[in-house]
């Protein structure tokens, strides 16, 4: 399947789903509360179209994401973080996924081996090319702004009843991967306004707030004072791009240094080899450059990192091996490239 075949096409993604005796719904990395809340309601729509499935998070799940879900299912929905029986079931559906190496290299080597052509993706971001050479059937969507819209849509076209839990838990998807609405289209909104008075909008909010970490603070100030910046003029406006390094948090602190006033952030971090890369950027970057963070500075980089890349047009990271300071040069290369003005640095 080929990049440009993506459509959406409800019944057909269904119906190949209930086709499947068992099927292991897979959720990225560290999964957010879109790809774990998103994967919870999957599950349950699956469950009730008498298809078993299981959720798994190979890779662990982020501390917001798991709180959470225990705030709105308690104990009642298990989530596996070991796939010693992964390969029982008939096929895996990847939810919130657009790369392999967003999961464990076992998980990956798996999947190559046991289950070409028995792989499912529901998702919003751009797809790697190669995880389309897998598929058996996709529900993808990059004008989507969360998985969990994806899910509620689905739900709808099978006329499955979901209850007050999986409704908020949709909705937090939502709100989560929008950043509270920030990065919204109209579909979320009339989500949203059909959802509205089934929720407690309020409570949901509540569920956001966590003390941050002590090292998450100290990644995000260090990021302020290793950061390089550069300056240019696009279209008759001028914008500041900061690029820095940490060891860990790097989305973190990538956000950390658009709020301080950059307009496009490029952190890089990563240990004994594996380097990360996260770009945030504003909107009005992305209306002045037409860059998508994620098609065209950070899926170039994650191929040139042995690794791939891939996001969101505002947020978007890579993965990959090698330095991570040699690793954000290459960042910065691939966006002079992309941008086409010099880019002057502030000293």
């Amino acid at each position: 399947m080929k990049r440009e075949e993506l459509r959406l096409d409800f019944g057909a993604f269904i119906r190949e789903l209930m086709r499947v005796k068992s099927i292991g719904l897979v959720c990225h990395h560290n999964a957010d509360p879109d790809s774990l809340l998103s994967a919870c309601v999957l599950k349950r729509i699956l469950d009730s179209l008498k298809v078993k499935a299981t959720i798994y998070a190979p890779a662990d799940i982020s501390e917001l994401a798991r709180k959470i879900m225990e705030e709105l299912y308690d104990s009642e929905v298990n989530v596996l973080t070991d796939i010693k029986n992964i390969e029982e079931n008939n096929a895996l559906c990847l939810v919130d996924v657009s790369t392999l190496d967003q999961l464990s290299k076992e998980l990956k080597d798996i999947i190559l081996r046991k289950y070409r052509s028995k792989l499912f993706v529901i998702d919003h971001h751009t797809p790697h090319p190669d995880i389309l050479k897998l598929v058996r059937a996709i529900l993808i969507d990059p004008g989507a702004c969360a998985t969990g819209e994806l899910v509620y849509m689905l739900a709808k076209e099978v006329n499955v009843r979901l209850d007050k839990r999986d409704i908020e838990a949709l909705a937090v998807a939502i709100l989560y991967d929008t950043k509270r609405f920030v990065i919204a289209n109209r579909n979320v909104f009339k989500i949203m306004s059909e959802i509205f008075d089934m929720i407690d909008y309020n409570k949901l909010l509540s569920m956001f707030h966590k003390e941050m970490r002590i090292d998450e603070k100290i990644a995000r100030l260090k990021a302020a004072i290793r950061a390089r910046l550069f300056r240019t003029e696009i279209r008759g406006k001028e914008v500041v791009i900061a690029l820095s390094h940490v060891s860990s948090y790097e989305a973190s602190a990538a956000r950390a240094l658009l709020e301080l006033g950059a307009d496009l952030a490029i952190v890089s971090g990563g240990k004994k080899g594996v380097v990360r890369v996260c770009a945030r950027c504003t909107r009005n970057f992305a209306e002045l450059t037409n860059i998508h963070l994620g098609r065209d500075i950070m899926m170039k980089l994650g191929e040139e990192i042995s690794g791939s890349g891939g996001g969101h047009a505002l947020a978007a990271s890579a993965n990959g091996v090698g330095n991570p300071e040699e690793a954000l040069t290459k960042a910065l290369n691939i966006l002079k490239m992309r941008i086409g003005v010099k880019l002057k640095e502030i000293r």
